[in-house]
């Protein structure tokens, strides 16, 4: 996955995930709910996946 695919589903702009991972930049409240949803987004798609496709 790509910094800039995670940023369209997040909403969390590219360079703001950049430089966030990097230790550059700080994160925000909100930020980190965009983030949390993210992976919260991509992990039950994953585990959609994995359980229809056994």
């Amino acid at each position: 996955m790509t910094i800039h695919r995670f940023s369209e589903i997040s909403g969390v702009n590219s360079g703001t995930l950049s430089g966030t991972l990097k230790g550059l930049r700080p994160i925000g409240l909100n930020q980190l709910d965009r983030i949390t949803a993210g992976w919260a987004y991509l992990k039950a798609t994953y585990m959609n996946y994995t359980y229809t496709n056994i």
